[in-house]
């Protein structure tokens, strides 16, 4: 039996309880870091079945043969492989023909490239269809910076569960800001702190509902901020920030930084030196600069029907298909001015030895990570160096680098086959040319989810 996500909460008591709600009997019906619990008038305590269990379904067996294996750690494709896929994992990669496997369904790549299901590190989710366009551009494991929190919760049990076909989810729940009042239900914002114990309230409510990082989306009074940080560290989550760059919160030991340009004030819409390079990476922050942002504004500005294409249409919420860019209003500024700037800063980070993790903050846009694979390329990553990020050094940022992210015996097959010529340890844009993704060791019917646009 599992739970949602690659943790389990904790259980933390019924002093920790969250969200009460009271009946003219005395009982009360509240959340704890532990679940969904029922406390009748005599205290007597019930456990209402949430957060949920289940087992996860087993895939059959997988052959799949003469592969040349892109492994995600920044090794050079090896020579034809077969790999036996068993119980979701990487059981075994041998010479060609030396696997064996009776019950096994094969696959014969024929030559082609396999390499890591890649990861969005940086994603809002508005409905379902943005989610298995993801998974049909081989985004196996997506990283939720702030949707609906029940919603995105109860997704993420979908698809662990296997009753829906979409990528795995890890999620931070609600932003925590430090100066805006609770936010509108989509980013989920809470304002700590207004009593004493709000902080440890915040965290237990991410932990209730499964979140593995907690995200912290403003910065105002650095104290409130670093003991925002030692809580979610407490607690086993990471943290990751909008903004990292004030030496209290590196100190403080924050783990991430997301986005790159204008969005920590005019002090870093400039180019990076080395006061700020240094300590990034001194401090072994990770980076997910969300650079492709404005890749997806070009095609836009290039074709304002571009959400209405039959390879976009299929996977965007109703709601949304007439949405435009962040940078719309000013493109001059934002899509060229802000595009340059993120890839001189990618570069200057790169050459310093900072790793980066692939996000998009883009889930409009389905083939995003592949955009800023090439963005990352542009900026000075070999390609097998921004492969690396998308698979490996992403999983790492997550903490289920030793699950996830590399071909390695042992570890969960979430893979992408590519089409047998694609080359992207010489041209990253071959990423694209997915011919199969497989996510936990079983194939996705990817034409399914051209098809599937219900909810």
């Amino acid at each position: 039996m599992v739970t949602r996500s690659w943790i389990t909460p904790e259980p933390l008591g019924d002093d920790a309880a969250l969200h009460m709600s009271a009946s003219r009997d005395g009982s009360l019906l509240y959340v704890s870091g532990d679940g969904l619990h029922l406390r009748d008038g005599s205290g007597k305590v019930q456990s209402l079945g949430w957060p949920v269990t289940y087992t996860v379904p087993t895939p059959p067996p997988l052959l799949i043969t003469n592969a040349r294996i892109v492994d995600g750690t920044g090794n050079p494709p090896t020579e034809p492989r077969d790999l036996l896929l068993r119980n979701g994992r990487i059981e075994k990669i041998g010479a060609p023909g030396t696997l064996k496997a009776k019950d096994a369904q094969a696959i014969d790549a024929g030559g082609a490239a396999v390499m890591p299901g890649l990861t969005d590190m940086h994603s809002h989710q508005d409905g379902a269809q943005q989610m298995r366009g993801a998974l049909y551009n081989g985004v196996t494991v997506l990283r939720d910076q702030g949707s609906d929190l029940a919603t995105v919760a109860a997704r993420a049990d979908e698809s662990f569960s296997g009753d829906a076909v979409l990528p795995w989810t890890s999620f931070g729940g609600f932003q925590l800001y430090t100066d805006w009042a609770f936010s509108n239900g989509i980013e989920q914002g809470l304002e700590p702190e207004r009593d004493p114990g709000q902080i440890g309230r915040a965290v237990d409510l991410l932990l209730a509902h499964g979140a593995e990082h907690m995200k912290i989306r403003t910065f105002h009074g650095w104290n409130g901020v670093t003991r925002l940080i030692e809580a979610a560290h407490r607690a086993g989550l990471r943290t990751t920030g909008h903004c990292i760059l004030p030496l209290a919160l590196l100190a403080a030991g924050m783990d991430s930084k997301e986005h790159l340009g204008n969005t920590c004030g005019e002090r870093f819409n400039a180019p990076l030196h080395e006061d700020i390079t240094a300590v990034f990476h001194a401090s072994r922050i990770a980076v997910i600069p969300t650079s492709m942002l404005t890749s997806w504004e070009e095609i836009w500005m290039a074709d304002s029907n571009f959400l209405r294409r039959p390879d976009v249409l299929p996977f965007t919420v109703a709601a949304k298909r007439d949405q435009k860019p962040f940078g719309a209003s000013d493109p001059a500024y934002w899509i060229v001015g802000q595009g340059r700037l993120m890839i001189e800063q990618m570069r200057s980070l790169h050459d310093a030895g900072v790793l980066f993790g692939v996000g998009c903050d883009a889930p409009l846009f389905p083939w995003g990570p592949h955009l800023e694979l090439e963005r990352m390329v542009a900026a000075g990553l070999t390609p097998l160096e921004a492969i690396r990020a998308g698979t490996l050094e992403s999983m790492r940022i997550l903490g289920h680098d030793a699950e996830l992210g590399s071909i390695e015996a042992g570890k969960i097959a979430n893979l992408i086959i590519l089409e047998p010529g694609a080359e992207p340890w010489r041209d990253i844009r071959d990423t694209r040319r997915i011919r199969e993704v497989i996510l936990g060791g079983r194939p996705v019917d990817r034409a399914g989810l051209l098809t599937n646009n219900e909810r």
